[in-house]
């Protein structure tokens, strides 16, 4: 069930796939990410190469990144 979900999310197009951020990635993975820039969990499952372990990861870190751009929106709001 909670794949379901999380294949249609999307990952941003600003993402930065790279080997400092994203330590648990083998070089091929990175490249085949930039290469491919998927738009969602589902189209990057599809890319040869990536492993499971690998899409668990980036749905993490996107939606840390989603956390903390909203963290940083309430911020500001609240600053106004």
């Amino acid at each position: 069930e909670s794949w379901r979900k999380a294949q249609g999310a999307k990952i941003p197009p600003s993402i930065i796939y790279d080997h400092a951020i994203m330590p648990t990635f083998s070089k091929e993975e990175i490249e085949k990410l930039n290469r491919f820039r998927p738009s969602t969990f589902a189209e990057a499952s599809q890319i040869s190469g990536l492993t499971p372990q690998s899409i668990v990861y980036l749905y993490h870190h996107v939606m840390r990144l989603n956390k903390e751009s909203r963290q940083k929106a309430r911020e500001a709001e609240a600053a106004r």
